[in-house]
Parts: structure tokens; sequence; C-alpha cells
């Protein structure tokens, strides 16, 4: 067991910075709550704190300017559960073992809502899609665990088991009402997980058109209208409209990757109106909950975490409107939004490249909680105390195409892309594809200019130390036993009902795929 270093209380150096401080002995802890807020496929560039003059995200913005906003936070993968995996474990995929959704979580995993109940935290979780259902077994170690969904939301004629924001907001304000955590005393942990950003992009008025009105150009921004935008890319860079669906199961091209201009083109704008109501409308009904959260009296007693489990890609890369074929920063750079209590250093910004998998060992030691096992992530603690942290590479890998799994090998994903980052240096790696790219995003942040396709002495250096990284990162995977409904022990696994349940709503959601249970792990 690691055991991480205790961290003087915040609060207590906020005392002590005032000159009215206590010893570190006597110092109560710096905050009583974790609140935890996911917004799945929530791009940072659509946030009026991240720099979008155009959304309007009040919300969100008012948690930046009381918080500490991190730049630079990646995922460890572009698709939800093994990116809420990775955040709630501090490992990658190819450790934790979830390949792709509808995956089980290993029972040998010990997650943060686990060490949180351990250590005394009622832990309460809502949350907005099937993606996170118990079935997964995400729900390991929470007291009371809200997974009721609506089944008039509808992905063509297919029920897609979500709920909108303004329900998972209802449902977490009740939950907090049954537990009465803040006024007992006992600490809380709360996981509220919001899915409206994800596609179809159809928020309710006003909303939806309050980008534009796009009625007359799309419908429900659902999967036929998806797959109209992705089919005019494949048509204007391949000659003919290869679809979504046949790069989903073999794999993207070069000549894809390589001619994308990063242009809109035909519905696209529509598309991303729609995209932009839908993380306003979210952004209200967010709102809503912190402002339940300072009525209870529980927002200044918590350490609050916004973040986004992955991105979206629109039409700046060849992988078009799709998160989990690629490692762009259009799907793996995520917001993380950091709110200490009482405000404690408010409107700071960090701009260290860093990765979910520290979200963990950072809370654990600001909680001095030991971790459960060695960790892959670090603790950011010394930057949210404004002291340096030195710079360590940064890894992401891909969870599609299916048809490109490395089945037989230790780890399905060893044949998808896959990128490290160290400092302003970013290389992606392609397996099936042969396709090696290197982008400075010091310089060129859109990863439009593959500096290998312009060999020069000092690229060339570069792309050499960061391919030994990713080779050395890949080749240490050891992933925990997993599969696709997966009976896992403690869990009496899914049946063919709810098994084909799972499947459909994944295929609603464009996650469908060939399953069946890992090969190897441990």
């Amino acid at each position: 067991m690691v055991h991480l270093r205790a961290l003087v209380p915040l609060a207590a150096l906020a005392l002590l910075a005032s000159g009215c401080g206590r010893s570190e002995e006597e110092a109560e802890p710096a905050f009583r709550h974790v609140i935890l807020i996911s917004l799945d496929t929530l791009r940072a560039d659509y946030l009026g704190c991240y720099g979008n003059a155009e959304v309007r995200t009040p919300a969100i913005d008012a948690l930046a300017r009381e918080g500490i906003r991190f730049e630079q936070m990646s995922a460890a993968a572009p698709s939800t559960l093994a990116s809420h995996v990775s955040l709630f474990s501090g490992l990658h995929p190819h450790h934790h073992g979830i390949a792709r959704n509808g995956w089980t979580l290993n029972p040998a995993l010990v997650t943060l809502p686990r060490i949180l109940q351990d250590g005394g935290f009622r832990t309460v979780g809502v949350i907005g899609a099937l993606v996170l259902h118990s079935s997964t077994y995400f729900d390991r170690g929470f007291d009371d665990y809200d997974e009721v969904f609506d089944d008039s939301l509808r992905y063509g004629s297919k029920k897609t088991h979500q709920r909108r924001a303004e329900a998972v907001t209802d449902a977490a304000i009740a939950r907090l009402s049954m537990s009465e955590s803040a006024r007992s005393g006992q600490r809380l942990f709360l996981f509220v997980h919001y899915f409206d950003a994800h596609h179809p992009y159809d928020p309710p008025p006003p909303w939806d058109s309050l980008y534009g009105d796009p009625q007359g150009a799309i419908g429900e921004a659902g999967a036929e209208d998806l797959e109209r935008a992705v089919r005019a890319h494949h048509a204007d860079i391949l000659d003919q409209a290869v679809g979504q669906e046949a790069v989903l199961r073999a794999g993207l091209r070069p000549k894809l990757l390589r001619g994308c201009d990063g242009r809109p083109l035909g519905i696209d704008p529509h598309l991303a109106a729609r995209y932009a109501g839908e993380v306003s409308y979210l952004d209200h009904h967010l709102g809503r909950l912190v402002e339940h959260l300072k009525v209870e009296g529980i927002w200044d007693d918590a350490l609050v975490i916004l973040t986004s489990d992955h991105g979206e890609t629109f039409w700046e890369h060849g992988d078009f409107w799709n998160h989990g074929l690629c490692v762009y920063d259009t799907t793996v750079r995520v917001p993380l939004i950091l709110r200490l209590p009482g405000a404690a250093r408010a409107g700071s910004v960090i701009e260290q490249s860093l990765s979910h998998i520290d979200v963990l060992p950072t809370l654990l030691e600001l909680l001095d909680l030991p971790a459960p096992y060695r960790l892959a992530g670090r603790s950011f603690a010394p930057l949210i105390e404004g002291r340096g942290l030195s710079e360590q590479p940064v890894f992401c890998g891909a969870t599609q195409p299916w048809g490109q799994e490395a089945k037989g090998q230790r780890w399905r994903g060893m044949r998808k892309s896959r990128s490290v980052r160290l400092g302003r240096h970013k290389l992606i790696h392609t397996p099936y594809l042969e396709l090696e790219e290197l982008y400075d995003l010091g310089a060129d942040p859109g990863e439009r200019r593959d500096l290998l396709l312009e060999p020069e002495e000092p690229a060339a250096e570069v792309a050499g130390r960061l391919r030994e990284m990713l080779r050395g990162w890949a080749e240490g995977a050891a992933p925990l036993r997993s599969g696709f409904g997966l009976e896992q022990e403690g869990g009496a696994g899914l049946g063919g009902d709810e098994l084909e349940r799972l499947r459909s709503a994944l295929e609603a959601l464009g996650y469908a795929g060939e399953d069946g249970p890992a090969e190897g792990g441990r």
C-alpha cells in the first residue's frame, strides 16, 4: 500500500497567512465534503471560462471565478466508462481493464467512492445515462445510486436510457434531502453525472434556438443528421461517402486524417449550434444544483471538482463527429475546475499538462487517506498550493474502432490510437494505420501542423524521445479481467434481457460493436 504524504490543510494555511493560524495538529479538516460533477462529452473550448465568447455558461464561469481552472487537463480515454473509471481509480484503462463502454469493473479495482465510504463519507451518486449503470459495477462503494432514466428520450426508434439535466438536478436535490448528511454532521461525497452534451443534440426550448434556429436544416440532431455530416466529409476527402458505421467497425484511413482541412461543411454549423444549446441548458440546471448546495450549507464546506470525461470532434479532424476513434485534443482535452472552501485561490489558472489519473492521488493527499495500491497518477496538490511540480508525460488511449481490437493479446487496445504529451509537444501513434503525428501544442493548439511532415532535426529528436515513452507505456499493459456484460465476483452479471437492453442502448448512442469477454487479464 502506498501512503501519500499528509498535506497541511489549506484552510489552516489560509489562517496562517492571515496571522491568526493554529498548529497543524490542531487544524480541522480543510473541507468536510467532496462534490464531483461530470459533464459528459463537454469540450473545454465550449465554456466561457475557457475562452468561448459566444456560448453562455454563467454557472460554470462563476465556479471558475471562485476556483482554480486547469488549462491543460487530459482524459485518459475518450469514451465515458473507461474515462470515468480512470478518474475514479488513478489508473489507465490498460491497467483497470475497461476497454470500452459496456464492460464491467473487476472486483479487485478499488475506486474513489469505496475509498471515501471506508473513510466515513456517505456516498451518493446520480447519473444521467446507462453508460455508467450499475450493471457495469461502477456503483460499487455508493451508499445511494440513482439511475432512473426517461424512456421517452429516444435516438431514432431506440430508447437511449438517459435523462435530461433538469431531471438529474431534481434527483440530486431529492437525494440530498433524503441523506441529510450536512445536517447530521456526516461527511458527504456527491457524484453527479450530466449527459446532455452527448448526441443527440436536442435541447428543449428555448435552448434549441439560442444560437440560431437550425430547425430548417436538421431535425433532432440525431443519428441520421450526424451520419449525413460525416458522409459529406468522407465524400469530400475520399470521393465516396463511407459513413460512420464503416469507420467504427473497420477504422479510419490515413487519407481521412491527412486530408482533413478543418473546415465545416453542410450542416456542421447547425449541429454545433445545437451542441452549444445543450451546453447552455446543462449549465442552467447545474446552477440550480449549486444554489441548493448553498442553501443546504454544503457548498462552502466542500471541495468541488467539475470536469468532463471527454470532448467531441466536430469537423476539425478526420474522426468527424466522434469521440473514441482518435486522441486529438478535441476529444481528450477536458475542463477541470477545482473550488476550495472559502474560494481560496479564486481565479487561479494552472497551465501545466496533467491527466485525469492525477485527480484521485490529489484527493487522497488532500484528505490524508492512503491509496489502496500503487497508482499511475500523481498528486498535483503542490500546484494547488502555488508551488512547482515537475513535468511528466501524459498518456491517452483510444477506445475505437472495434474492428481493430487486438484479440489474444493482453490488451484489446494495442492497435488503437494512443498519445503522449510532455510539455508543449504531443506524439500520436495509430498502430493499425502505421501512422505517427507530432504537434507543438504551444504554437499549434488546433493540431493542424504535423511536424513529422516537415522533418527537422529538433522535431525528429523530440519524436524519438516521446516514441520511447509511448512504447514503454503501451508495453506496460497489465489489465484486470473484464468484458462486455461480464459476470464478476460479487455481482450477478447480466441476464439475456438485461444484456440486450444494454447493447441496444449503447447502439442507440453510437457505441455498438462486437462484444464478449476480454482475453487474458487477471
